[in-house]
């Protein structure tokens, strides 16, 4: 049996969303420094007219290099700007410059300018930490170092030590982090941040004597603080992954240490939650609610493990008591929808859905919304509710809905709309794969054929060479041919091979759709071009073993090429029914049976079913095989390979029994 072509890319109209947890949305990452803020106006009254000039002249230059990314002219400019005028804003936009065009000595020099007046800059600090290690000063690298941990808060701090090591050069800073343990071992944050550049280098499958030495560093950040949350994060994991029960009895030890402590008892009932111990982990929150019901971080975090627990009625006075008090509305407001819709409380869910701001959660709100609308029969609503959403968003956040409304307008036969919403989002953006694709099923459903071989001339004209060019004209080859026109999808795929001439997927394409027109000497030749250009294609492999054993020729031929795509797919069944009817070809009628046996339990379709059926035949079992061919024409009642297969035996029958 041949693989067919890829069908059609399934384009679902509106479905549920998998069960997935709420969680709380993480917070954005601090925003990098940039190199220039504003024009800054530097001291300047010990300065005569002249250097006045000179000093205004630099810092339009440099403001103007930076307007074009010249950070060289950018950063000679600002730096004599900056040992000019003594401004802590030039010094500091030159520092930064010297760091990203890797000039320390400028870097050392600049920031001391910027610290003189901003002694408690976090950027100032790290650049001095990284322009004195670029030197090898140890000594002034851990002074600045230290100052900068006294001047980040706690919960920022292991953070800031990871952005050092990727700012600088990783290796370097980490082996600075193992000697700077060593000269001050009370910093826990460095322990932690030695630990993750460790475990970045060892990878995803690290041995266990490396998560030892991990685990190590952690326990030397716990010596001095016991309850550190990265440090009790960290260890957890890592332990996780030498021993689950040692990690089980370590979060245990670590409950009762942390028992009126509320920010360690939201990090254990948060790892508790990632672990999907939802039951464990609502425990944590609900002691933390039940102490403080104005803890709505708890609360919500409790309803969360509820809802982890598909005890969506209990989680649903929460979601919605939280909605009222405006706490997290994206995820609070979808999972109120998504729970009262579980438990078909329909009115609550439209409600809940309807509340969605815009962000994360936004798209998928508007998607339930619309097929809460259609389970009512309101198809109207759905519609006006897809529109509705699309408001105010990018195309990224758009085009989902966008896709979903034409689909729905597609499935309502209103094609003169979605005409018009695909030609309008086509104007922006002509190339767009997924909008291509809706518009071949557009005009697969309102054109037919002549509609399909009209936008693929259009695809092949826009798009050059590659990978999205070759699904659509796949898909539009493949509707083609549902659509009874396999003439004019070889058509199609010719012009695409004569851009593309060693296009092998296009090529197997082609040769599948010879078959039905009878064009096997035509077929044969693509399957052989490919095996030329490709001589691992199993599918093709495959195909051509099947063609020469359906040909009922080249039969030693067959068989070696069938059986190298079987063994790399044993469990295919389209492998297994050409295995089986090349043993058919061979006589070897056991081996046939027990092959095409297990191909049609894999896949019932009637070609498998018009091949078993014919062995039962020749083996006596004639009821047998009509049983098999009466169940496949049920569901193909005009499939051609069944219908091909009775005629031509029943024939043999007629002619045998007017013989006799």
């Amino acid at each position: 049996m041949k693989n067919i072509i890829p069908g059609l890319a399934a384009l679902i109209l509106v479905s549920a969303c998998a069960l997935k947890q709420p969680v709380p949305e993480p917070d954005p990452a601090p925003a990098q420094p940039e190199f220039r803020q504003s024009l800054p106006s530097p001291a300047i009254t010990h300065l005569d007219v002249e250097q006045r000039s000179q000093l205004y002249y630099s810092i339009l230059l440099a403001d103007m290099a930076l307007d074009q990314n010249l950070l060289d002219i950018a950063l000679d400019n600002f730096w004599y700007a900056a040992q000019v005028s003594g401004s802590a804003e030039l010094a500091r936009n030159a520092a930064l410059i010297g760091q990203e065009l890797g000039r320390p000595g400028i870097v050392l020099e600049a920031a001391d300018i910027w610290l003189k007046e901003e002694p408690d800059s976090v950027v100032g600090q790290q650049l001095m930490v990284l322009a004195n290690l670029s030197r090898g000063r140890v000594q002034n690298t851990d002074a600045y170092l230290l100052r900068l941990l006294e001047l980040l808060p706690g919960e920022d701090v292991l953070q800031e030590l990871l952005r050092i090591a990727n700012s600088g050069d990783p290796e370097q800073v980490e082996n600075y982090y193992r000697g700077f343990t060593g000269r001050h071992p009370g910093q826990a944050p460095v322990w932690l941040a030695l630990a993750h550049l460790e475990s970045r280098a060892i990878g995803q499958a690290p041995d266990p004597e490396s998560v030892r030495q991990l685990i190590r560093y952690t326990d030397q950040a716990l010596a001095q603080q016991p309850l550190h949350g990265d440090a009790i994060r960290m260890k957890f994991l890592w332990l996780k992954q030498l021993d689950q029960q040692e990690a089980g009895d370590f979060l245990t030890d670590i409950s009762r240490q942390a028992r009126g402590n509320r920010d360690l008892q939201l990090l254990i009932g948060r790892l508790h939650y990632e672990e999907g111990q939802f039951k464990a982990a609502g425990k944590q929150f609900s002691n933390l609610y039940g102490r403080d019901s104005a803890d709505l971080e708890a609360r919500y975090l409790y309803a969360a493990s509820l809802y982890g627990q598909e005890e969506f009625r209990a989680s649903l006075p929460h979601f919605r008591a939280l909605l009222a008090l405006d706490y997290n509305p994206g995820p609070v407001s979808y999972y109120c929808g998504d729970a009262a819709a579980r438990i078909e409380d329909t009115d609550q869910a439209i409600q809940c859905f309807e509340a969605v701001p815009q962000g994360h959660y936004h798209v998928r709100a508007q998607r339930r919304l619309a097929r809460i609308w259609l389970d009512l029969d309101q198809p109207e609503r759905a519609l006006a509710t897809l529109r509705h959403g699309q408001q105010g968003l990018d195309w990224h956040a758009r085009s989902d809905l966008l896709f979903t409304e034409i689909q729905l307008l597609i499935a309502r036969q209103e094609y003169s709309t979605a005409e018009l919403r695909l030609r309008n989002a086509l104007q922006d953006r002509p190339l767009d794969r997924n909008l291509r694709l809706l518009s071949l099923r557009l005009q697969s459903e309102s054109q037919g054929a002549e509609g399909i071989s009209g936008e693929g001339e259009k695809i092949l004209n826009l798009l050059g060479p590659g990978a999205d060019r070759r699904e659509l004209i796949l898909t539009a080859a493949q509707l083609l041919h549902e659509k009874q026109a396999p003439a004019q999808a070889i058509d199609l795929l010719d012009q695409a091979l004569q851009q593309s001439p060693d296009d092998t997927a296009l090529l197997y394409g082609r040769a599948m759709l010879r078959e039905p027109l009878g064009q096997i000497t035509e077929m044969e030749a693509d399957l052989r071009r490919i095996l030329t250009l490709e001589p691992d294609h199993i599918d093709a492999q495959n195909a051509l073993g099947y063609t020469l054993a359906d040909e009922n020729r080249n039969l030693e031929e067959a068989y070696q090429l069938i059986l190298t795509a079987f063994r790399q797919k044993p469990d295919n069944a389209a492998y297994l029914d050409s295995m089986g009817w090349i043993s058919y070809r061979r006589g070897e009628l056991d081996k046939a049976l027990q092959y095409l046996k297990q191909a049609f339990v894999k896949m019932p379709n009637a070609e498998i079913a018009a091949h078993l059926g014919e062995l039962y035949w020749q083996l006596g079992k004639a009821d047998k095989a009509r049983e098999i061919w009466d169940q496949a024409l049920q569901r193909e009642p005009d499939n051609r390979y069944i219908l091909r297969t009775m005629e031509r035996l029943d024939g043999q029958q007629r002619i045998v029994t007017r013989n006799q």
